[in-house]
């Protein structure tokens, strides 16, 4: 018979090893001697090392569970073996725990800075407001103190001062006082100030009216002002802007032609007899409707076409001669004339 541990060969009638110390339970020849040794703890060999213990199996078990050593009984092979078993911890709830109280702990972080910045801004506040009313109140104090000082230096002239002491006590009438006091004058250094020249209110108004041009020029003058006259870029496009929105397209302007007393040519005049040349169509036809001043409109009932006009056609603004015949011509609504203010 051998020991079905270590392969020592056993004594007839011996159930445990003598070697190993392994309880063999398939001797099929067991005496009273081997059941009695058989309910007795043997002594055995721990981890394959030439040394045996003679405790308890309880006892080994609490001396040695620090290294998490524990005896098993291999029901299969009948003996007990050694193994050691590692212990596994679950340490997912201490994990999540120390998340959680990291969590809250950045949480109240968070919640004090937003509440000191708070509380800072709000002093910063308080501190400048604070600032503020103390330079008012200084301020104040300091007028209110330059005032007083003037008022004093009003009160108290060197005439008044001259006056009280020069008087005489009317208890002593036979008693005359003579009193010599020295008088500064301080002079005044008066600064001429410059006229200031009123701001120019230039401007321009559009009339809707059905009139003739010395209609136009008489209610003009009526009115404060005259017809318009254009003496630059500018003039230009305030009247186009006095017109925009009236519906008005055919307007008077302020300037004629007269025909030479020879009857050769024509020329062009402001009424007010300025300068004509910014709008002289020998030097600048920018400002003119194509093939225009013509003087002459064969297809009217008045032919001759002594007066200035602006109109609004082929989608633009531009000057024409014309005759009072343009009252036949258009629609009443289109027409009338531009008055010019402070020129």
């Amino acid at each position: 018979m051998f020991c079905g541990k270590c392969g020592s060969k056993l004594e007839e009638g011996t159930a445990f090893c003598a070697n190993c110390g392994n309880y063999n339970k398939h001797n099929n020849q067991t005496s009273c001697s081997e059941q009695y040794a058989y309910n007795q703890k043997p002594k055995r060999y721990h981890n394959n090392q030439q040394q045996y213990y003679d405790f308890s199996e309880d006892e080994y078990i609490e001396k040695n569970y620090s290294q998490n050593i524990s005896d098993e009984i291999d029901d299969k092979n009948g003996y007990i073996t050694d193994t050691p078993v590692i212990v596994k911890h679950n340490n997912l709830p201490i994990i999540i725990t120390l998340l959680v109280l990291l969590v809250i702990f950045a949480t109240a972080v968070i919640i004090l800075g937003l509440w000191y910045m708070n509380s800072s801004t709000e002093n910063d506040n308080e501190r400048l407001i604070g600032m503020v009313t103390t330079l008012s109140e200084e301020k104040e104090n300091s007028n209110y103190e330059d005032s007083k000082d003037d008022n004093d230096l009003i009160t108290t002239s060197p005439a008044d001062e001259m006056q009280k002491s020069t008087e005489v006590p009317t208890e002593t009438p036979t008693m005359v006082i003579t009193v010599t006091e020295k008088i500064v004058v301080t002079e005044q250094v008066i600064v001429p100030v410059e006229p200031v020249e009123p701001v120019s209110a230039h401007r321009y108004e559009a009339v809707q009216s059905v009139c003739t041009w010395e209609e136009a020029n008489a209610r003009a003058s009526s009115n404060g002002g005259r017809l318009a006259e254009i003496h630059s870029n500018e003039d230009w496009n305030m009247i186009i802007s006095a017109l925009s929105g009236t519906g008005i397209r055919y307007a008077w302007l302020g300037g004629r032609e007269e025909l030479s007393a020879d009857k050769a040519f024509y020329s062009l005049r402001w009424e007010s007899g300025e300068d004509i040349s910014f709008i002289d169509p020998s030097r600048n036809l920018q400002y003119w409707y194509p093939g225009e001043p013509s003087n002459w409109d064969r297809n009217s009932n008045y032919p001759e076409e002594p007066y200035l006009l602006i109109w609004y056609v082929n989608d633009y603004w531009s000057m024409n001669d014309c005759s009072n015949d343009l009252l036949n011509s258009y629609k009443s609504e289109r027409i009338g004339y531009v008055i010019e203010y402070d020129w």
